[in-house]
């Protein structure tokens, strides 16, 4: 089995019993609390992990990170490569301000930052091409 990083949002007992059995399956967890809720994760933190007692696992499961900063991750709103991001929020917000119809338009020309304007595949081949394509992802909003 391929180790996957797993983030959990969230530290009440299902939460913590699922990065614990995960992290023991091999996985690398990341627990994130809210700051409301702390004290979830005050004893996850203070023990440096988490004790699973268990049919399928028992062990102590050494989390990756625990915190309630849930600011020092970073969720992606959107299913493609991060440097893209900026650009489908543009193209919403047109979209959102200026109601388009698609019969109407005949070039989209976007001007990005350096990093981005790297991800230009106009006609990716792949699920995974796409998800790397700038031109793409905002000729789809």
């Amino acid at each position: 089995m391929n180790s996957i990083e797993i983030c959990i949002i969230g530290a009440g007992n299902v939460g913590s019993a699922m990065a614990g059995d995960l992290t023991l399956a091999g996985h690398r967890c990341r627990i994130f609390e809210f700051p409301e809720y702390a004290e979830n994760i005050h004893p996850v933190i203070s023990q440096g992990g988490i004790e699973v007692t268990g049919i399928a696992r028992t062990g102590f499961a050494r989390i990756a990170l625990v915190t309630y900063e849930i600011t020092r991750g970073f969720i992606k709103p959107y299913p493609m490569c991060r440097f893209g991001h900026p650009a489908i929020v543009a193209a919403q917000e047109l979209i959102r301000h200026y109601p388009i119809d698609s019969e109407d338009i005949e070039t989209v020309e976007v001007r990005t930052f350096d990093l981005a304007a790297t991800c230009n595949e106009k006609l990716p081949k792949t699920e995974l091409a796409a998800k790397f394509s700038v031109p793409w992802a905002v000729a789809s909003m």
